[in-house]
């Protein structure tokens, strides 16, 4: 199911978007990655995906075709093939590099402690040359103590980018949407973290 949360009043002024893990052994200090009790933060629940149309007419006569969706005006694709992100691999959360409000994100620009590139999205890191995929069907490859995660067999990728809502979207409510997101993730804007969900 998709994953969508409702940013509405986090969309004026978007500088940037960006995934990051969480900071962070009892349940209230623990991340929320390693904590049953929290399976998302402000996510609306699952359902079928949804269509952006601007109107009940348009949606009365509109096609559900997804090339058609890409060309609406009610819709941004962040996923542009042309377009590459922000990104940085990390071995563990712990060494992950931080978001700063007042940078609006990552520190990207003159950081020379956290080795940043560029990827496209959607794509998997491991096909990209970034830590090594894991196929396994009798055996985990760490040791198993739930709901505790190794911090040594924990790979993070962080995630940035940049967009400008339309000024028509101003005081709508509006969704962000992801559909291949694993296996769990934060979401900030503008450095505030808005959302979480895990798969």
């Amino acid at each position: 199911a998709s994953q969508a949360t409702n940013i509405s009043d986090m969309l004026d002024g978007v500088k940037s978007l960006f995934f990051a893990p969480a900071k962070g052994k009892d349940v209230s200090n623990r991340h929320d990655y390693q904590n049953q009790h929290i399976i998302s933060i402000n996510k609306l629940p699952a359902h079928s995906p949804p269509q952006c149309f601007a109107s009940e007419k348009e949606a009365l006569c509109g096609k559900l075709e997804e090339e058609d969706q890409l060309r609406t005006p009610n819709c941004i694709i962040l996923s542009d093939p042309s377009k590459k992100w922000d990104f940085n691999f990390s071995e563990t959360p712990s060494k992950c590099p931080p978001v700063m409000e007042e940078h609006g994100g990552f520190f990207i620009k003159g950081d020379e402690f956290y080795k940043w590139t560029t990827i496209s999205v959607p794509s998997n890191w491991e096909c990209e040359g970034f830590g090594q995929a894991v196929y396994t069907n009798f055996q985990y490859p760490f040791k198993v103590d739930p709901p505790y995660i190794p911090d040594g067999m924990n790979h993070v990728g962080s995630y940035q980018t940049t967009f400008e809502p339309p000024p028509e979207w101003k005081d709508k409510r509006i969704f962000i949407s992801f559909e291949g997101v694993s296996a769990s993730f934060y979401l900030f804007l503008n450095g505030r973290k808005v959302g979480y969900s895990q798969d």
